[in-house]
């Protein structure tokens, strides 16, 4: 649930509306869920690794994939 229904605020927000840092976010909140399906040793590289080997066998389009993955790309 977002914090705020302003669309300049942050997607992932913390209960005071500044952003979550990474390590929170998958310690706090995604590590539980990857613990119940006994992922707990996946992190931040392995998940994008898995979105672009995912992504590249469903033939999406490069340049959209690494967007996806907040690389800037020529």
């Amino acid at each position: 649930m977002a914090v705020e229904r302003n669309p300049a605020a942050y997607v992932f927000a913390g209960e005071t509306g500044q952003p979550l840092w990474r390590s929170s976010l998958l310690e706090d909140h995604i590590r539980v869920k990857l613990l119940l399906v006994g992922l707990g040793w996946v992190n931040f590289q392995i998940m994008r690794r898995t979105h672009a080997g995912l992504g590249h066998h469903a033939k999406v389009d490069p340049k959209v994939a690494a967007d996806q993955r907040g690389r800037v790309s020529g």
